[in-house]
């Protein structure tokens, strides 16, 4: 009897770390699956996965921070929020504070950037994890910009910059926050900052000049762009930079000269040709060069280039190309530029003459991005066209 009992005991035991084994691994599959589609930028499919990996274990906090990052990429904002909260305990780890971080980047894409203000606030008092300060640096000033708090946002730069005096980007992004809070002498000082510590690169002569254009100063931002010319461009991508003053200095035909040699072996050069033309309304060069750069261009994410091509379809009314360019774009499973897209299926459909659709089209980007005052304005002239 003894023995029977036992071997009952020793039974249930192994059933229980069985179990425990079990439940701690439990998911780990969907888990990986969904990671993978995260890679490819298939986010509809990774929540899907996360979803079956969270109902296999619904105590791995780790399933519910990186399903609330692709919610937040899915748009669904409330129930990113929700799912960080899966992972926000009263303790301050490492989970804690990547979960009121997630919940910050989520309130600030949805907008509410007092929300936003107060998670990154709340998750950089935390003493853990200081890998995540600078990032979570990074959002709490451009909720404060956001919010039109300036003088915060600055606060936030020249913290990180005693961190890090040698980071010209820190300066370049104090300057823009100088900018918009009326201190143009001080946004110019840290321009010329970021210049001394990268002398050899065109972007922070360029961002200073085209702020100096802003503010009416074109004569000061000729002469900057001209310092940017003495720079010995050694690489196409350099060339490429030299195009990009050329432009600024509003010398068309130098630009397009040193993008046409470019760009057979530089393939950005096509988009910024497209730029070019599209500025100066030729429609049809622009979009020709357009093409070239989505033919050639596998790896990176084009929804931004193929919306100005369906622009450029829409401005010489060929509606057929300019659908046919936002489906390819929608089509994609890397869309960084989608509510624009959208926005412009709307535009299509309706200088068409498809009504019905375009107002279909119209009530489900709204109901996405319910804070578009033009398209609610456009909703309320297509229901009077509206026949279904």
């Amino acid at each position: 009897m003894r023995k029977r009992v036992t071997c009952a005991l020793a039974m249930i035991t192994f059933a229980v770390m069985l179990s425990s084994c079990s439940g701690k691994n439990s998911g780990k599959k969907e888990f990986k699956q969904a990671k993978s589609y995260v890679d490819e930028g298939n986010y509809k499919e990774a929540a899907k996965a996360f979803e079956e990996a969270i109902d296999k274990n619904k105590e791995n906090t780790d399933y519910y921070i990186q399903y609330g990052a692709v919610l937040v990429k899915l748009h669904k904002y409330t129930d990113a929020i929700a799912a960080y909260d899966k992972a926000i305990t009263d303790d301050a780890t490492k989970k804690t504070k990547a979960g009121v971080r997630g919940q910050g980047i989520a309130y600030y894409e949805s907008k509410d950037y007092e929300a936003a203000i107060n998670q990154f606030l709340k998750a950089l008092s935390m003493d853990v994890a200081h890998s995540l300060d600078e990032d979570i640096s990074y959002y709490l000033a451009s909720a404060y910009i956001e919010n039109k708090q300036y003088e915060k946002a600055i606060e936030v730069y020249s913290e990180m910059i005693e961190e890090s005096s040698k980071d010209a980007e820190l300066y370049s992004k104090r300057a823009l926050v100088y900018e918009q809070a009326g201190k143009y002498d001080e946004c110019m000082k840290d321009y010329d900052k970021a210049i001394a510590l990268e002398k050899n690169s065109y972007v922070y002569y360029i961002e200073k000049a085209k702020m100096q254009m802003q503010n009416g100063h074109n004569d000061q931002a000729k002469e900057t762009l001209e310092k940017a010319l003495t720079i010995k461009a050694k690489s196409d991508e350099a060339r490429y930079q030299t195009a990009l003053v050329y432009y600024y200095m509003e010398n068309r035909v130098k630009a397009i000269e040193v993008l046409n040699g470019i760009k057979e072996k530089y393939v950005n050069a096509y988009e910024l040709l497209g730029d070019i033309y599209y500025n100066a309304s030729d429609y049809k060069q622009a979009a020709k060069q357009y093409e070239e750069y989505l033919k050639r261009e596998t790896s990176a994410d084009t929804s931004r280039t193929s919306y100005k091509l369906s622009n450029c379809y829409i401005n010489i009314k060929e509606y057929g190309k300019a659908q046919l360019a936002i489906d390819t774009a929608l089509r994609a499973q890397k869309i960084e530029d989608i509510r624009r897209l959208k926005y412009n299926q709307v535009v299509v459909y309706e200088n068409s003459a498809d009504f019905n659709t375009a107002y279909d089209l119209a009530k489900a980007y709204l109901e996405e991005y319910p804070d578009d005052e033009d398209m609610a304005r456009e909703l309320v002239f297509l229901k009077t066209r509206y026949s279904g």
